[in-house]
């Protein structure tokens, strides 16, 4: 058995491939297993994957002839997984050389099913030395989220900064056919945990590409409204875990903080004109209340102190007559996404 599964999502990556492949194969961990889910690639990635196969045994290809998504690739290589542990790498993104082998070590050490470090954003033209962030300690700290309420808001959602317990997470699954999935897996299984292992290094490098999964030119992303769905699938999986009512709202806080923020960005941006501002965040709005009615309430201390001022603005866009409409609301709320992103691209 591998003591490490490291599940590689590819779909049209082959520029920055190779680097990543062999940024894991280099890894000081040298009993894993890399699956690559080649995502029906139309550029020359799955050549490349298999050029690797041949080479190194450790590398798996799991070749599919539809598209499907990343979170559906990812439930692919969980189900192909035979390895102790899970890790998870986007196929531009590269990782250190002791990633592996020192989480691995630390999981075994302190007996917990997630260990997280840190990650760095760069671009191509950078050398991600010149700009690793600094820790006052090298030492491994034990994050309790029963006892440090903040601690959540502090974590990121993404899942390539971890590695987690196969056992643990073997009934779990990323929500298919949307983005933004990472926030319901991650948040969920770390309150499910309880305590997680923190390392205070980056490990984890995460490429600034210029294509973007989403129109560039839009003023709003049109996946907004996946959020609806990953709060209701992370309040689903909270449930399906038995998180204690505390775990539970602290999941509900740190979900709403972030969906927040991304609101926040609507009212923000004043190439769009208040009327449509209104009118939108009226329709999200009305989507997330009739999921859960607190959705504009703090629970916590530590949630109200955050969010309190934009709890105040949000609230301003509530239309008490949307949250009667049961029919057609997310598809309105499309149509409304379409009209506001119509005028950047008339």
């Amino acid at each position: 058995m591998p003591r490490i599964s490291v599940i590689i999502p590819v779909h049209n990556k082959a520029p920055y491939l190779v680097a990543c492949l062999n940024s894991v194969l280099q890894s000081e961990e040298k009993e894993i297993e890399i699956l690559c889910v080649n995502d029906h690639s139309t550029d020359h990635s799955l050549e490349i994957l298999k050029s690797f196969e041949k080479t190194d045994a450790r590398v798996k290809v799991i070749d599919m002839q539809k598209h499907f998504g990343v979170s559906w690739a990812r439930n692919i290589g969980m189900s192909y997984a035979q390895g102790e542990y899970i890790a998870f790498v986007d196929a531009d993104d590269l990782v250190s050389k002791s990633m592996y082998k020192n989480y691995y070590q630390y999981a075994k050490y302190y007996n917990l099913p997630i260990v997280m470090g840190h990650f760095q954003r760069f671009k191509d033209a950078e050398k991600i030395e010149s700009n690793l962030r600094e820790f006052v300690t090298t030492t491994p700290s034990i994050i309790d989220y029963n006892k440090e309420e903040y601690r959540i808001y502090e974590t990121s959602p993404g899942v390539w900064d971890k590695i987690y317990n196969h056992d643990f997470i073997k009934d779990s699954k990323f929500l298919e056919d949307h983005i933004y999935e990472d926030i319901a897996f991650t948040y969920s299984l770390l309150l499910k945990a309880g305590k997680v292992i923190e390392v205070p290094k980056t490990d984890y490098f995460y490429r600034i590409t210029p294509n973007s999964i989403t129109n560039p030119n839009n003023l709003v992303n049109p996946h907004i409204i996946d959020l609806i769905d990953i709060y209701k699938e992370a309040l689903s999986l909270g449930k399906k875990y038995l998180l204690s009512s505390y775990q539970m709202n602290l999941l509900k806080g740190r979900l709403k903080h972030d969906m927040y923020n991304r609101l926040w960005l609507i009212i923000e941006n004043r190439e769009i004109s208040t009327g449509d501002t209104l009118e939108l965040l009226s329709y999200i709005l009305a989507l997330f209340l009739k999921t859960d009615q607190e959705f504009l309430t703090s629970i916590l201390p530590y949630e109200d102190a955050l969010n309190a001022c934009t709890l105040d603005e949000l609230k301003k866009y509530i239309n008490p007559v949307l949250l009667n409409k049961e029919e057609l609301l997310k598809q309105d709320t499309l149509k409304r996404i379409r009209k506001i992103n119509k005028k950047v691209d008339g």
